[in-house]
């Protein structure tokens, strides 16, 4: 049997910046093509080769990032495609710690993310395959290996049903028939994922420049305080409009997306059809992974 489901994944800031992320779309076979397909018409009429976040900084990129978005929406509020964004603040007390291994840190979290999408946000026993963006940095085998180990589950019953003796029962949460990394222009779902993982953590280091985008123009300046005054620059007005329109279009749909309530992109039930889900510490002993550790 092949495989049942697809997810196409991506990174943003895996080793720069405060707030770090990875997401993936994910969809079954059964309108992958379809989904693929609109996305690369989408592309073609914007006249744009290939879309990313960090390159968003005209109207025509503008014009396109909404044009993806909107799609994924549609598909999204009625349950055929899936969007999760995992971010992180490397200022936690997980991550602030001597030595942080931010390539090691990245392995996991996209362990957490992968097994999360495909064990809790899909049919049980769905098979998979996996597409992350090529990035020579991730040992991709190992994160194979890790969710291969978080696949199977089972428990031990003692029922009517077993007629009082005890019955070991086991399944697979999932499948896994591959993992094969891709390069993004070759696959607009990991563009997407792109714009969806810099979409939220634009959202947390920018939301005051996003208030200041939203406030009507003064006409006369004199009556203005610099000091409250947020420059923006071309690329901040572009992705200000983009983040603005996704909330009202989440918004509008009911798909439970929040912005203004904790000044970022946020999901409060992960069961929603797009997910922005913000990493808290687990525990006392929850710490990135060190290099010394690693070694």
């Amino acid at each position: 049997m092949g495989a049942t489901h697809l997810g196409f994944a991506d990174e943003s800031n895996h080793n720069v910046g405060r707030y770090r992320g990875v997401a993936i779309v994910s969809m079954s076979c059964s309108v992958a093509d379809e989904f693929d397909q609109k996305l690369l018409r989408l592309l073609q009429e914007s006249k744009v080769k290939e879309a990313h976040w960090k390159e968003l900084d005209g109207a025509k990129e503008r014009h396109a990032a909404n044009k993806i978005l909107r799609c994924f929406v549609e598909y999204a509020r009625v349950g055929k495609v899936r969007g999760d964004v995992l971010i992180w603040d490397t200022e936690d007390s997980r991550h602030k710690i001597k030595g942080r291994d931010d390539v090691a840190n990245l392995h996991r979290m996209y362990h957490h993310l992968l097994t999360t999408t495909m064990r809790e946000r899909w049919p049980r026993e769905s098979k998979w395959r996996i597409h992350p963006d090529h990035n020579s940095l991730i040992n991709w085998s190992e994160v194979a290996g890790w969710l291969g180990k978080k696949s199977s589950g089972g428990t031990v019953r003692n029922d009517l049903l077993t007629d009082g003796e005890w019955v070991v029962e086991f399944w697979d949460w999932f499948v896994l028939h591959a993992l094969e990394p891709c390069h993004s222009h070759d696959q607009p779902c990991i563009q997407l994922a792109d714009i969806l993982v810099g979409l939220g953590i634009y959202s947390k280091e920018s939301y005051v420049k996003l208030e200041q985008w939203r406030k009507p123009k003064v006409q006369n300046s004199l009556f203005v305080d610099s000091e409250e005054v947020v420059k923006l620059s071309g690329s901040d007005k572009e992705r200000c409009q983009v983040l603005h329109e996704f909330r009202e279009l989440c918004g509008s749909h009911k798909l439970g997306v929040s912005l203004d309530s904790q000044r970022r992109l946020i999901t409060k039930n992960p069961k929603n059809p797009i997910n922005f889900w913000w990493w808290t510490p687990q525990h006392e002993l929850d710490k990135a992974p060190t290099r010394i550790a690693s070694r």
